[in-house]
């Protein structure tokens, strides 16, 4: 059995090669693929599964069991820590904003503007670039695969971002015409992988077809409102029928609490600890009480609204933390 490579074998122009090999994977991203290319990939897949026809299970296992196999040649090739480093460097560099934003955001908006026979049966090659990505980088540092098995992952990462299968049909959709992603800088270890993140002001950041359109700001995704204007035009009463934390806080970073609570005519009634309760007026005559915190993990600082009863910040921090919520009926009103 050969050596495996351990992380002292790896030399400074194979970690450079590796930030080249993110960079293009991040490239396929936004390139256009050809009907050919889509249907030479496809009849690939179609004969290593010796089907004409996949159904919709032979194919997802016939996928897994593509992965297992190039997975199996990664864990036989790398040392354990060699290969967990690169991993963890790719997931910051990568995977959170081509896997997990991308998957959680398009998802829903694919499922729904399919027939119902067909939402359970695609599979996104666009989502599985995190996964080229390791297996190309391993392959630069030396790790040996199947060449035919390796390649034709790629190409499907490559070239069938979307694909359907149902018996007796299949469908491959063209790529999103626009995947904005840009760097904003490289993981903090030895590999020092460029990461990126799905981001764009006063414009779309992803686009399939008509139909789909998505606006992020740094990986989050964020409603058209706040998308097709610059962050500077961002308005205060925005936050009071907004849902989603992630976007109110979005919303107080780059407003500014101050401001917010000066153009909402917001009062300060209660604080506790590093927990301030606010109470912001609104039009119909009742007011919405909100509890400002700051995450202890990452410093961030979130507004959370509490019902109006509560007046007492630390029992508005109870409520939100202990309190069996779904009795409370509470919603926001612009």
């Amino acid at each position: 059995m050969s050596k495996k490579i351990s992380k002292s074998d790896i030399t400074e122009d194979q970690k450079k090669r590796a930030s080249e090999i993110v960079r293009e994977v991040v490239a396929w991203q936004s390139e256009q693929t050809t009907k050919e290319d889509e249907e030479r990939t496809a009849r690939a897949m179609y004969a290593l599964m010796g089907e004409r026809f996949p159904t919709t299970g032979s194919f997802a296992g016939q996928i897994s069991s593509l992965r297992s196999s190039l997975r199996s040649s990664l864990y036989s090739s790398l040392e354990l820590s060699l290969e967990l480093s690169l991993r963890s460097s790719l997931r910051s560099s990568l995977d959170s904003s081509l896997h997990s934003s991308m998957r959680s955001n398009m998802l829903p908006s694919l499922r729904w503007s399919l027939d119902s026979s067909l939402r359970s049966s695609f599979y996104l090659g666009t989502f599985w670039s995190y996964w080229a990505a390791r297996y190309s980088i391993a392959k630069a540092l030396g790790a040996q695969f199947d060449d035919a098995k390796f390649q034709l992952f790629i190409n499907f990462s490559r070239h069938c971002p979307i694909a359907f299968w149902a018996k007796e049909f299949h469908m491959v959709l063209p790529k999103p015409h626009k995947v904005q992603l840009v760097e904003v800088g490289e993981t903090q270890d030895d590999w020092r992988l460029p990461i990126f993140e799905l981001h764009a002001e006063s414009e779309t950041s992803v686009e399939l077809g008509s139909e789909i359109k998505l606006y992020h700001f740094h990986n989050i995704q964020i409603p058209e409102r706040m998308g097709r204007v610059m962050r500077e035009k961002w308005q205060p009463e925005w936050i009071l029928d907004e849902k989603n934390s992630e976007v109110r806080r979005l919303l107080i970073e780059n407003i500014g609490m101050e401001k917010i609570f000066e153009a909402l005519k917001g009062e300060s009634i209660s604080r506790w600890k590093d927990y301030e309760l606010f109470k912001l007026p609104i039009d119909d005559g009742e007011d919405i009480h909100m509890l400002k915190m700051v995450c202890p993990s990452t410093g961030r600082m979130y507004i959370e609204g509490v019902p109006p009863s509560i007046s007492d910040a630390q029992q508005a921090f109870q409520w939100q933390w202990y309190g069996e919520k779904e009795k409370v009926k509470f919603e926001w009103h612009a």
